[in-house]
């Protein structure tokens, strides 16, 4: 739940109606991440206090790039959230149980700082919206431990195609991977916002899910660095290494694990977006850490309580 005591006038973000603008970490334990992303990512804690519900910032060189708060619904666990954004919060609502989907929580305003509702689309896939306030949401993205993508993992994806567009007002574009796959991007405004693909029957039971990724400058580093934060060897089905043709060079990795954030190089999403998953395969190198897991090139964090 974004909010603070402070406002947000030196956001420089414009994000267009349907795209990510924010994203919060809901967990069974806020110290342990607090001590596993801040010195991962570079971030320091704002904490709020009791009177906003132990609901914090993590910021990235003084800039607002996610919450964190306790987890409130033990259906969920720990999760990271996806919020898009919308200056309606009330008319999506209409339309999301116009839609089939199911309202979580209804638009409730977050002091000044915006309004915001939690959903479930026809597949059970757990979204928010955020209707900026004086928070509009992340002050920097696509740098270096900041957000940069965000990826829908369906059971449904042809419910989902028609679903997001009538909710949220993006449009969507399927992109060809080859041998019968394919990635789909959400628009929003002139650019590829987010993505999403089918959840393969192969992979095992796996829950639909919205996935946070996060770009690092050196995803090497990255894993070293998880590594001395009690990483631990763990074995998840990830996608191999593949080079992204939009982002000179520099590499994203798509796994078959469910939720949580996964960062990968930094920079490949200002020309629009990653172009798609590679053909899957299982590679080792995989960490977790008090329930966080952690690849090479893309960590996911996965908790025991899901």
């Amino acid at each position: 739940m974004p909010g603070s005591g402070t406002t947000m006038d030196s956001m420089t973000q414009d994000f267009a109606p349907g795209a990510p603008n924010w994203i919060d970490l809901g967990t069974t334990d806020i110290g342990g991440a607090i001590a596993f992303y801040g010195p991962l990512f570079g971030w320091t804690h704002l904490d709020y206090g009791p009177e906003m519900g132990n609901y914090g910032m993590m910021l990235k060189d003084g800039k607002q790039v996610a919450g964190i708060g306790p987890a409130t619904d033990p259906a969920r666990g720990s999760s990271w959230s996806t919020y898009f954004a919308t200056p309606d919060a009330d008319a999506v609502t209409a339309r999301v149980e116009a839609n089939g989907g199911t309202v979580v929580m209804a638009p409730m305003d977050v002091m000044d700082q915006g309004r915001m509702a939690v959903f479930t689309d026809p597949a059970g896939t757990y979204f928010s919206v955020w209707q900026p306030g004086q928070h509009t949401g992340a002050e920097v993205i696509d740098e270096h431990g900041t957000l940069t993508w965000n990826e829908l993992m369906s059971s449904d994806m042809a419910t989902a195609k028609a679903f997001y567009p009538a909710v949220l007002g993006v449009s969507i574009r399927d992109v060809d991977m080859g041998d019968g796959n394919v990635y789909t991007l959400f628009e929003a405004g002139d650019r590829a916002a987010s993505g999403g693909m089918a959840i393969d029957p192969a992979w095992g039971p796996m829950p639909s899910a919205w996935s946070v990724y996060f770009a690092v400058d050196d995803a090497d580093a990255a894993f070293a660095k998880a590594l001395k934060l009690e990483g631990r060897p763990a074995g998840f089905a990830a996608g191999p290494v593949r080079e992204n043709p939009g982002s000179a060079g520099r590499h994203v990795l798509h796994p078959r694990q469910r939720s949580g954030f996964r960062p990968v190089t930094s920079a490949h999403v200002k020309g629009g977006g990653p172009c798609g998953p590679p053909p899957f395969d299982v590679l080792p190198g995989w960490l977790t850490r008090r329930g966080h897991a952690v690849v090479r090139l893309q960590l996911i964090r996965s908790h025991p309580d899901e």
